[in-house]
């Protein structure tokens, strides 16, 4: 039995991810971004429904335009993340950091140089 663990959070461009592969097979996967579901396969066990994460889709205006179409996201925080990763083994953020590079090991603040991209438009 081996088990590989993914978490990922990076809000400042709205992405937060999971992944949970059992004896080489994806058992439970998720990522959203600002664009919505990225990869959403295996179904949600009782730990990640604990979080009270939820996407809606709005029955019968799926893929309509203005407010009564689409899909109603609860998007996850960093927090959902580290409890997440709590409840299927150990919260990386409990981990001792002394030894650590920053930006490598198993968590790491970005780089200051890593900022988000910012776009402005000049007025025409």
């Amino acid at each position: 039995f081996s088990e590989i663990q993914y978490f990922s959070s990076h809000p400042l461009i709205d992405h937060f991810a999971w992944a949970r592969v059992i004896d080489g097979k994806v058992a439970r996967a998720f990522a959203i971004g600002d664009e919505g579901v990225i990869w959403n396969k295996g179904r949600a066990g009782k730990e990640e429904k604990a979080l009270g994460l939820k996407l809606f889709e709005l029955r019968g205006v799926r893929g309509r335009s203005g407010d009564a179409g689409g899909e109603i996201l609860i998007y996850p925080t960093e927090q959902h993340i580290m409890q997440l990763a709590a409840k299927w083994s150990i919260d990386p953020t409990t981990l001792p950091m002394a030894h650590a590079t920053p930006g490598l090991g198993l968590v790491a603040t970005p780089p200051a140089s890593w900022r988000a991209e910012v776009q402005t438009r000049k007025a025409a």
